[in-house]
């Protein structure tokens, strides 16, 4: 992907993902992270399958949307806008991301749970150490 182009999407996703984590957050303050991960992570790529607007695919921005996410956690940690201590934030493959199942994405109105997020990322994740023969 071209540099100007990954820069235009990530600061067009930055106020969804920076919204996304604090309504994660606010929702469900106990859950651990990897679950909160999994959900924000699941958001943003349903939005982006059902985009008609998305220049290039999910997949080719997953890697660094994680990292935009991990980012946005850390900042909020560091400056005090989450209360609970930092915890270390677990970026999935983007390999684990993508295989989440459809029918996770349309769940309903309001989405995937926790629960269901944190499945198919584990499911991708055993899809994905099965894909390179590990």
């Amino acid at each position: 992907m071209q540099f100007f182009l990954l820069i235009k999407t990530l600061l067009g996703l930055l106020p969804l993902v920076i919204d996304c984590v604090k309504a994660v957050e606010a929702a469900f303050p106990s859950l651990a992270g990897q679950s909160k991960l999994g959900l924000v992570m699941t958001t943003v790529q349903t939005a982006a399958h059902h985009a008609s607007d998305m220049e290039q695919s999910f997949e080719a921005i997953a890697a660094p949307v994680q990292s935009l996410v991990s980012g946005v956690v850390s900042t909020f940690n560091a400056a005090g806008i989450f209360t609970h201590a930092a915890a270390e934030v677990v970026v999935p493959a983007a390999s684990a991301i993508s295989a989440v199942p459809a029918a996770l994405m349309i769940a309903g109105a309001k989405g995937p749970s926790p629960e269901q997020a944190l499945a198919a990322y584990q499911a991708g994740q055993a899809g994905a150490g099965d894909a390179t023969g590990d």
